[in-house]
């Protein structure tokens, strides 16, 4: 009796024992399961590049005695980039004059007096258009400049007002040549392009101006940093042309990230390691566009972001460049 007892626990056992091990088997399953269906939804998903990571500092930066420091300034729709270098400053755009229109309430003046900058060794405008150039007159009331590097062409009010007040300070204003190189302590301004006339009799008024933009490329030891304002298509195919090295660690993307810039033949040319987009909420504008973000996927280009991390500073000392973003 007592053997016919145990012989009836030891089958329960038995029966119990391989019943856990096969909910631990089913359970283990299931999590592989989804962990490797969540994987497969991510690569589906990842249609932009590769959003760079970088330091986030909430304090300015202190002043650097030597090197370079480019800060891409979150100024909403628009563009202002700030570069400083061994104690030499220069601003290429000032964004536009109007809260609405560039939808943010950032203030670029706020952002230099906090960023210790009270002059400007040259103030350079890419072209005339009111989100390159609408706070130049707020800038020249506030602090010295020593030299306006623009070629407008363009008669647009905010323009007549800006060269009214040129002439009436007797600023220094320069019109940029190709071929012109510009010192700012240890790295070089170099003018790529000057202005631009004939790029296609089609052109509307708006392309007409964006393809006017001055194109610079910013060196500093073995780094460099290429800009060209909103120059589109026409612009791009003229600057393939030239006999110019254009190639650069880093690539402002032109024209906020619009599609008609940007091309795979330029991405090519230059080759960045890096790209930065100037722009406000993509809702508002359209910018940047999904096919300049899958051609800098293409590319394998690391890319910033000013409407997602707030103002950008790319930190140079001849070999090579580190990042950091703060709000």
């Amino acid at each position: 009796m007592l053997l016919a007892v145990l012989c009836g626990l030891g089958c329960i056992c038995i029966v119990l024992l391989l019943a856990i091990g096969f909910l631990f088997f089913k359970s283990h399953s299931i999590k592989d399961g989804a962990e490797k269906e969540d994987t497969v939804v991510t690569e589906e998903q990842s249609e932009e590049p590769k959003e760079a990571e970088a330091e986030t500092d909430k304090e300015p930066l202190p002043e650097a005695e030597t090197g370079l420091e480019i800060h891409f300034i979150d100024i909403g729709q628009g563009d202002a980039t700030l570069i400083k270098c061994d104690g030499y400053t220069m601003l290429l755009d000032t964004g536009s004059a109007d809260p609405e229109a560039r939808r943010s309430d950032r203030d670029l003046l706020e952002y230099l007096q906090e960023n210790g900058v009270e002059r400007l060794d040259i103030l350079l405008l890419s072209h005339g258009h009111e989100d390159h150039m609408g706070r130049a007159c707020d800038i020249l009331e506030a602090m010295e400049v020593g030299r306006v590097l623009c070629d407008f062409g363009n008669e647009e009010g905010y323009v007549q007002r800006l060269e009214q007040m040129l002439i009436d300070t007797e600023q220094e204003v320069v019109v940029p040549v190709q071929g012109d190189v510009y010192p700012l302590g240890d790295a070089s301004v170099h003018i790529l392009t000057g202005r631009l006339t004939e790029l296609g009799e089609s052109e509307t008024e708006i392309e007409r101006v964006n393809n006017q933009s001055i194109g610079v490329k910013v060196v500093y030891g073995e780094t460099s940093f290429l800009f060209y304002g909103d120059g589109d298509a026409g612009y791009e195919q003229y600057l393939l042309e030239l006999n110019r090295d254009i190639s650069a660690d880093v690539l402002k993307v032109p024209h906020h990230g619009a599609a008609v810039s940007c091309c795979e033949q330029i991405l090519e040319r230059v080759q960045p390691e890096y790209a930065v987009i100037s722009s406000a909420k993509q809702e508002d504008f359209g910018f940047p566009s999904a096919e300049v973000l899958l051609r800098l996927t293409a590319q394998q280009i690391t890319t910033f972001y000013t409407n997602k991390q707030g103002n950008i500073i790319a930190i140079s000392d001849g070999e090579s460049i580190s990042w950091t973003t703060r709000r």
